[in-house]
């Protein structure tokens, strides 16, 4: 005999989902600049990457994560990520990243403040460059999705951040 499930409790675990990504975008929007860049960071070790280098405090040339798909970086692609915590990026900004992207790289761009109409225009119609824009809310649903997780809790800890999935896999940003 199956039990069907109440359309009250489907309702609430929507819910309860909703208000865990209003809580992490909320926790996103307000974590300091260089705990973000290292989240970035440990969500793409967290998806089997490489990150090869992390730009410490101060100028980076719009490169804050340099990541690769195997450890030496032989395979391609060369992944360089550019993150931001600000209002909507602007085209200027998308185009002086595309500018230090090779042929081979993929460009990802995350935005805690999303990107202009233009500026996804500007990506969208790339021939020779590979870029992706992420606001931070859609970057955390793309990890969701690529770790199949159903929700994830973030928090500060002494030498990084914590990224904890409700089935209690970890995944340790920080060194």
């Amino acid at each position: 005999m199956e039990q069907e499930e109440s359309p009250g409790a489907s309702a609430t675990v929507e819910e309860a989902e909703e208000s865990a990504w209003t809580e992490i975008e909320e926790r996103l929007t307000h974590m300091p600049p260089y705990d973000f860049q290292e989240l970035v960071a440990g969500l793409l070790r967290g998806m089997g990457y490489h990150v090869a280098w992390v730009a410490p405090p101060g100028p980076d040339r719009g490169i804050d994560v340099l990541a690769f798909s195997d450890p030496l970086g032989i395979h391609g692609p060369r992944i360089k990520v550019q993150v931001k915590r600000t209002d909507r990026i602007q085209v200027r900004e998308v185009r002086s990243f595309m500018s230090v992207l090779a042929d081979g790289d993929v460009g990802i761009f995350v935005s805690t403040g999303g990107f202009t109409k233009d500026s996804e225009d500007e990506a969208r119609n790339q021939e020779r460059r590979r870029i992706m824009l992420l606001a931070s809310f859609e970057g955390f649903v793309v990890i969701q999705s690529t770790l199949q997780l159903d929700v994830v809790s973030v928090y500060t800890v002494p030498g990084g951040i914590d990224v904890v999935p409700v089935a209690e896999r970890k995944i340790f940003v920080g060194q």
